[in-house]
């Protein structure tokens, strides 16, 4: 940001702001992953209800409600940590950041595949096969948000 002059030039006492800025905005992004994991396991319910019990509207409904919540809280949670001010230092070794880091590629990925396949699944010729992979990439994408929040949690 500061190459292209939207960003003040770094001094000490702007240096200071914005690491105070970042662990900030990274403590939001970690309650917002908590927010969205609690979220996205509610869709997987109201959507596997939806799966068990096709003819109930009410349940499509919710599991669809909730995959709107699920996707605006992902998105506002990623932001956070993607927008967020660089580190002091940035270590060149794995560490729970970088496991942290390579699951968010995954969830992300599940996050763009499993809604894009959902919002197929009314107008395919073959809906029960593209329902389970649906249902499966639902499944991996919840299981690798948890994983990766476990991983910097705990």
């Amino acid at each position: 940001m500061r190459g292209i002059g939207v960003a003040s030039p770094l001094t000490p006492e702007v240096r200071k702001h914005e690491l105070a800025v970042r662990r900030t905005m990274l403590q939001l992004h970690q309650i917002g992953g908590f927010v969205t994991l609690g979220l996205m396991g509610t869709a997987v319910f109201w959507g596997q209800k939806t799966l068990n019990n096709p003819g109930v509207r009410s349940y499509r409904d919710y599991h669809e409600a909730f995959v709107g919540a699920t996707i605006a809280s992902y998105t506002a949670t990623g932001l956070l940590a993607a927008l967020s001010p660089p580190p002091l230092i940035r270590r060149d070794e794995t560490s729970t950041t970088t496991l942290h880091k390579t699951l968010a590629w995954i969830h992300f990925a599940g996050m763009i595949i499993t809604p894009i396949i959902g919002s197929r699944l009314e107008h395919s010729m073959n809906y029960n096969q593209l329902a389970h992979f649906h249902q499966v990439s639902a499944y991996i994408t919840t299981a690798t948000l948890a994983a990766s929040l476990i991983v910097v949690t705990f």
